[in-house]
């Protein structure tokens, strides 16, 4: 087999280049990776995908959180000023009988709100919160 046919399961997939794997699964319906035998992915594929396609990975707020540097508490703000709203949603099951919905959010869009400009992040990472009118932290925004 040529280099260029060599394939991986979505797991190594994964793995090569960094990605979750639900990420890569999704490209492969959309199309934009090549998926073949039992969910394999071409290696050539994976590393054309790691290069154009950065930034589109789904993310929970938790990790938006971690790339911002900051509470995940202070995440809720983000979303609340509709700064970014959610790419995805899944349902995960929290014990026997209930669920709960999980936002994802796309990687790149989670970069672009850190470059917005008039957002104080130093106060949004807990140097200097601000308090809104109820009493909830909220971000420092300077016009």
């Amino acid at each position: 087999m040529s280099s260029s046919r060599r394939a991986c399961p979505g797991d190594a997939a994964a793995e090569r280049i960094g990605w979750h794997w639900r990420d890569i699964a999704r490209l492969g319906h959309e199309g934009r990776i090549t998926t073949g035998r039992a969910d394999r992915y071409l290696i050539a594929d994976l590393d054309k995908l790691a290069e154009e396609a950065d930034g589109e990975q789904y993310i929970t707020a938790q990790a938006a959180a971690d790339v911002l540097e900051i509470r995940p508490a202070d995440w809720k703000s983000v979303e609340a000023a509709g700064w970014i709203t959610p790419a995805a949603t899944y349902e995960r099951e929290v014990g026997r009988y209930r669920t709960v919905t999980v936002a994802l959010y796309r990687h790149g869009d989670v970069r672009d709100v850190r470059e917005m400009p008039g957002v104080d992040w130093e106060a949004a990472r807990g140097v200097a919160t601000v308090p809104d009118a109820g009493g909830q932290t909220l971000l420092a925004v300077h016009p």
